[in-house]
């Protein structure tokens, strides 16, 4: 086990703890993205350029000590950077997709000590992705996501009945098509892919 990822992890894992401990009423919060793929392929020591957490509301990390509010997250939330130089997007989504991260963060499961995004949570958000851009809302897929999908997509533990009914539930009839059939995954390429 890499030290710097195990160090890394337990101050993840400690500011998880303070934000859905501490607070009256309590914030519920799993982690998403990159590094929540990265521990359900088994690969909990992958460094990624920052950890996002789906969180049911903002939270003060600058009360821990070791964060330091960097700005507002462009989908809601805040990012903070912490002490030994790792990034944390704490997001709050409050646009059309706060159901899914909301059912994501319900259904989070134990991994590494660390409340997790099921896979299946996993493959809709990647294949749901929004961006902003000058206050405007445009649907784009990044390369990286649409990888991810494609990856999340081999895993023989992927419920892909659990997968559908979430696409059916939260996500849109183009998320649907693209699960029952990955060979229609888009491969965005470009700047996107970034």
């Amino acid at each position: 086990m890499s030290r710097q990822m195990a160090m890394i992890r337990e101050r993840l894992g400690r500011a998880l703890r303070v934000a859905q401990n501490g607070n009256a009423p309590s914030v519920e919060c799993a982690v998403i993205g990159g590094y929540a793929y990265n521990l359900h392929r088994g690969w909990p020591n992958t460094r990624p350029r920052d950890f996002d957490v789906a969180a049911t509301a903002r939270y003060p990390l600058g009360l821990i000590g070791e964060f330091k509010f960097v700005r507002d997250h462009p989908l809601g939330g805040m990012e903070w950077r912490h002490a030994y130089g790792f990034y944390l997007d704490w997001i709050v989504r409050t646009d059309q997709l706060a159901p899914l991260f909301a059912d994501a963060i319900r259904h989070a499961e134990q991994i590494e000590g660390l409340p997790v995004a099921s896979k299946e949570h996993l493959l809709v958000m990647a294949l749901m992705v929004h961006q902003r851009f000058l206050g405007f809302l445009w649907r784009t897929r990044r390369a990286k996501d649409c990888d991810r999908a494609r990856e999340l997509l081999r895993l023989e533990e992927l419920d892909l009945d659990r997968a559908i009914r979430i696409a059916r539930e939260y996500g849109d009839a183009e998320c649907l098509e693209l699960i029952m059939d990955p060979s229609a995954i888009p491969d965005p390429g470009g700047w996107l892919g970034y």
